[in-house]
């Protein structure tokens, strides 16, 4: 639920960021956060295993610095 709600708020605040190209920016943070959050945490809702916990764990550590280049 809530990396989920990561991601809706990520994609709004790009739409709303005077940055050019924003819904370029939006989509790519949007296609970034499905690969880093959402289905490792989809994975992790299925099986509950300790890997796969730890495995969203070591996505979800490289989110930020992935958005950062784009703020």
């Amino acid at each position: 639920m809530t990396l989920a709600a990561a991601v809706v708020l990520n994609v709004i605040v790009f739409q709303l960021s005077p940055l050019p190209h924003r819904s370029f920016f939006a989509l790519l943070a949007l296609a970034a956060s499905c690969y880093l959050l959402i289905w490792p945490g989809l994975r992790l809702f299925q099986c509950r295993e300790r890997s796969i916990a730890m495995a969203l764990f070591n996505r979800a550590s490289y989110y930020p610095p992935v958005m950062l280049p784009w703020c």
